[in-house]
């Protein structure tokens, strides 16, 4: 049985959720040029050219996995889970928030 994405956004929409009502208002922000700016100036500063900020992913245990999605959702330590990828600068003000890559993904998988 092939699964969709939509599925996947079903299942992932209540872990979003929960980040964004339970960290958005302090953390998630929305960028402009101004901020962006001054974050690729400080980071270029730093010895990182063309750096927004830091790249964290974390994968979060799918215990409810759809079977016929297990596969492309295991981790190398055989548990099901999604990545949850996000970019933050040195003040923890999120720029970037991603969830529901395959669990399999590491850092660098994750951002391609």
């Amino acid at each position: 049985m092939r699964l969709s994405r939509s599925t996947v956004a079903q299942a992932t929409k209540p872990l979003l959720g929960f980040i964004v009502r339970g960290r958005g208002p302090t953390y998630l922000r929305r960028t402009n040029n101004l901020n962006l700016k001054k974050m690729m100036e400080r980071n270029a500063d730093r010895g990182i050219p063309g750096s927004m900020g830091s790249l964290h992913c974390t994968h979060w245990e799918w215990h409810q996995c759809p079977t016929g999605m297990a596969s492309a959702y295991q981790s190398r330590k055989g548990s099901r889970g999604v990545v949850v990828e996000a970019v933050c600068d040195e003040d923890s003000w999120i720029w970037h928030l991603f969830v529901g890559a395959p669990g399999s993904l590491n850092d660098i998988n994750g951002m391609h």
